[in-house]
């Protein structure tokens, strides 16, 4: 069976380290993979690896400008609360640190694995003061992890300095407005000030840079690009996607923005609506390279389920419309309300696996309200998703996995395409545990002790038959 094409162009997150967040006190390498599966108990720090990489996307920092920048802890994304609900046992004292290393394609061109080393890292600090008890970011840290040179810029309400080969540039912040108050041009202006200081220094002080030149060229892009699709493109797919509705009002203004351009959609999926269903992929609001690429469509997806043979939005009225559910054994026509919870859970994940856009999906609990079988194949459509777009599931299914492992060893998926965290927290806070896979599917190293999440059908199993040899004594 031949392998899925990959996505030449993925970009993806490889690594992540917190510290001071949430329960992660310890700054530990959690890693990740274009597959990413989060696995563990209730309350273990599931979520808040999660979060973290979405309070990255919806805070929209951005690095290379020299005005204040404050974290978004209430957004589309995620609701963090505020800083004190953050950090680590509500110690506003502490920093926050958010680290990732990224993969990216550019870096890639000459190499034939696309799971060679990351390119480069990033580190987020955030700190709060009596002034700010909402926090800012204080300091940033890119590193080009192929020659280990980096940048560092430390940020403060009035001064902002850039760390250099060891020496440290000061200068002063004109505009003390956040980013979200700035107007277009000054927003470009900034986008460039610190880059022209770098590359004025550099222009400078030629012997410093000796055959050092092209990591600081590839720091200087990235520190401008690290804005970039995988950061403002992410999605995602809550836990508490909604019931269904027996109708909608018409030209939902949420709904709406979700499929028009970037910068005005909605980048959660929660709730079936209409304007899901709409055909969207000749639209021309999305170039070309942006349709997706799905190998089948969403009815298709939806009779495989035993779902749906066809699902459409009609109209009640001007300013009221509904949706139909065809049911693939009948035949008969419902609205999608009467003919059970499954349909509405499972749509808000396909209809993302099919979004515009090239930014990680999160996705949260994707089994809910489905039988073994149905869950099966919507892993499946998560392992396709993965080739052209980072892929982060939270999930407690077993048969997600597994069909994950099946993939691996059908050789539809390479080994390194996946990576199953399981997360587990003590008294010192949260902690990770990777488990990579073989190419036959199986794990890489033995399950850790005290962890039953692919024993417990096995011990209920011997339970029952040994229950069935005692009964058939009596």
């Amino acid at each position: 069976m031949a392998k899925w094409e990959i996505n030449p162009n993925l970009t993806y997150y490889s690594s992540l380290r917190l510290r001071n967040f949430r329960g992660f006190r310890v700054r530990k390498q959690i890693p990740f993979a274009p597959l990413t599966f989060l696995l563990g108990p209730n309350s273990s720090g599931k979520s808040s690896i999660f979060d973290s990489l979405l309070l990255l996307s919806q805070s929209d920092f951005n690095p290379s400008m020299t005005v204040n920048q404050e974290p978004n802890w209430i957004g589309d994304l995620v609701d963090m609360g505020s800083f004190k609900d953050t950090v680590y046992n509500h110690k506003t004292e502490l920093p926050i640190e958010i680290n990732v290393e990224i993969s990216l394609p550019d870096l890639r061109k000459n190499k034939k694995n696309i799971y060679d080393s990351p390119n480069i890292a990033l580190e987020f600090q955030i700190r709060t003061t009596r002034d700010e008890p909402g926090g800012r970011l204080s300091v940033f840290r890119l590193t080009d992890l192929a020659s280990k040179q980096s940048i560092t810029i430390n940020y403060s309400k009035t001064q902002l300095s850039v760390k250099i080969l060891g020496e440290r540039i000061t200068f002063d912040i004109k505009d003390k407005r956040p980013i979200r108050d700035l107007d277009y041009y000054s927003f470009r202006r900034y986008i460039y000030e610190i880059r022209e200081y770098i590359e004025k220094y550099i222009d400078e002080n030629p012997e410093k840079f000796f055959r050092r030149k092209a990591a600081w060229n590839r720091i200087i892009q990235n520190l401008v690009v690290t804005r970039s699709q995988l950061i403002s493109g992410a999605e995602r797919v809550t836990s508490g996607r909604g019931a269904p509705r027996r109708w909608y009002p018409t030209g939902d203004e949420r709904s709406y923005r979700r499929y028009f351009p970037f910068h005005l959609r909605v980048p959660t999926f929660s709730d079936v609506e209409p304007q899901m269903l709409q055909n969207d992929y000749d639209s021309p609001y999305y170039p070309r390279r942006y349709r997706h690429r799905l190998s089948e469509s969403l009815p298709s997806i939806l009779k495989k389920l035993d779902i749906a043979s066809s699902i459409n939005p009609y109209q009640l009225s001007p300013y009221h419309s509904a949706i139909n559910i065809e049911d693939s054994v009948t035949g008969i026509t419902s609205n999608l309300i009467d003919v059970g919870y499954g349909a509405s859970q499972v749509i808000p994940i396909l209809r993302a696996c099919m979004s515009p856009s090239d930014g990680p999906l999160f996705v949260e609990q994707p089994e809910i309200h489905l039988h073994p079988k149905a869950q099966s194949i919507v892993a499946e459509v998560l392992c396709e998703t993965s080739n052209y777009r980072q892929v982060v599931v939270e999930t407690h299914s077993v048969h997600m996995i597994n069909r994950a492992r099946i993939l691996v060893a059908e050789g539809k998926l390479n080994p390194e395409h996946v990576i199953i965290n399981l997360v587990y927290r003590k008294k010192s806070g949260s902690y990770v545990y990777p488990m990579h896979l073989l190419k036959n599917g199986e794990f890489a190293s033995k399950w850790p002790d005290g962890f039953d999440f692919f024993d417990e059908r096995y011990q209920d199993t011997m339970r029952l038959l040994q229950l069935k040899h005692l009964n058939g004594k009596q």
